[in-house]
Formats: structure tokens, sequence, C-alpha cells
């Protein structure tokens, strides 16, 4: 953990603005934002960590703790903190097809804050699919609706998702509302996390190169991708393997039988 002389030499460096400076002081002085709980497949536990001089919570020992791991020996992060916010996304684009992940935001001491995302693979743009595109002109439409209706009271940050008055939405309500639609739709909660390791799950196994997806996810290395997701790459392998034979040997290869587990 940095020490408060390094810790100021690293804001003059970056020219970080007192606002910038203010959301870091906040994060680094409150407590994790919740408390982590394991589940049926997931194991959550503490690491020691020697770079911050404290334990870190991790939900997923497949996930977090990964991510925990790679941290704490990379020399390029500085510190890491335990459950950090979410990230929030804003309009950033001029042909509407992308999206541009520029800030964070949590609940810090009772407020709802926007801060740098951790890292400098996580601040990235991410190319849309025309179906999302869509969707997302839609709600633009409906953001601006609302805009006319609050006049000079509306709080214009920018921000895709934003409450009726433009303010950031709780991260602590969209969780709460992803277990409202599953409960509904008769299947088992998610978190919000849980949308993005589903999507990394899908995009290899339709055969997305794991440098784009490992790109798309902000990790700073494919390796991390590939051991996160160890088991759809080796599915995806024995894919290839059966694909390359069918090639080399000029006739269809056909895939295994699926057993009954």
């Amino acid at each position: 953990m940095l020490h408060e002389s390094e810790l100021t030499a690293w804001y003059i460096r970056l020219n970080l603005n007192d606002r910038a400076r203010m959301v870091i002081d906040q994060i680094r002085s409150s407590e994790p934002t919740r408390r982590v709980r394991g589940g049926r497949s997931n194991v959550s536990g503490l690491y020691p960590s020697r770079k911050m001089g404290m334990s870190i919570q991790f939900e997923s020992h497949r996930v977090e703790l990964a991510a925990i791991y790679e941290m704490e020996h990379d020399p390029s992060t500085l510190e890491f903190y335990d459950q950090p916010p979410p990230m929030m996304l804003d309009y950033n684009s001029a042909n509407g097809r992308r999206l541009a992940v520029r800030h964070t935001i949590g609940r810090v001491g009772g407020k709802v804050l926007a801060g740098e995302p951790k890292t400098a693979k996580s601040k990235r743009s991410i190319a849309l699919d025309p179906a999302t595109v869509a969707v997302l002109r839609r709600h633009r439409i409906a953001q601006l609706e609302e805009r006319l209706a609050w006049g000079g009271l509306y709080r214009d940050q920018d921000l895709v998702f934003a409450r009726e008055d433009g303010a950031p939405i709780n991260p602590e309500y969209v969780g709460r509302a992803l277990r409202r639609i599953a409960g509904k739709a008769g299947v088992r909660p998610v978190r919000t996390h849980d949308l993005r390791h589903g999507w990394a799950t899908a995009a290899l196994e339709a055969g997305v190169h794991p440098k784009v997806v490992s790109d798309r996810l902000g990790h700073s290395k494919v390796s991390v991708t590939l051991d996160v997701y160890s088991h759809v790459a080796q599915a995806v392998e024995e894919e290839a393997a059966r694909l390359v034979a069918s090639k080399l040997l000029g006739a269809p290869v056909a895939a295994p039988p699926v057993t009954s587990p």
C-alpha cells in the first residue's frame, strides 16, 4: 500500500484534479461495500495481501481469487481494494456503435460517487452488436424525453444508465432489480458480475478469439482470461482439434457424442 508521500507524488504525476483525488481518498479510507458469501459452486474466503497490508475478501475461488493473485504480483498495480465498485458506462462514440468505459461508480460513505477504473486496461472502448445498438438508441430517446420533462433540474452526466433525473443509479439497486427480474422469469438469481461471466463463457464457446474476449473484459493479459475460463477453453480446444483434423484429412470429423451425466 502506498505511503502518503508516494500517493501525493502519483497524484501530481497524473495531474489529477481535486475531485478525482477526493474520490480516491474516500475509497482508500472506506470499508468494503459488501460482505461476501460463498455458495454451492463458489468458495469464498480471505486473501492475506502483503501489498495492501490487509486481508482481501474473495467471493469466488475461480474468478475473484485469481484476479486478486494477479494484482498482488503485478508491479503495475499499485493498490487494489476489497469489493471494488462496478463500472459505469457513458456515451462516447461518434458512430453510436461503441461504448467507452471511462469511470467506475459505487457507494462510498453513503453516497454514490464516480471514480476512475482500477487499471489502465479497465478503461477501454467496447464494440456493440446491432441489436444492442437498437435497444440503446430507443433508451437514449426515452432519456432525452425525461431530460425535457425535468428541464433545468435534470442532472446531465451523459450516462447510459441513470435515474430519471440524470443522477447515477445506486449499484445496489441494480442488484435488487436483477434478482427481481430473475424471480419473475423463474430462473436462478444472478449478480451483476454473473452477466459478465455469462458473456465471456458464451463468447469463448462461440469461437471468439481469447485475445478479443480478454480485451473486452479488461483483463491485463490473455493468460488471465484462459486461466479463469479454463473449463470453457478446454472445450474450445477440443473443437479446434476436430476442425483442423477435418481440414487436414479432407473429410469432416464428427464431434464426439454427448453423454448423459
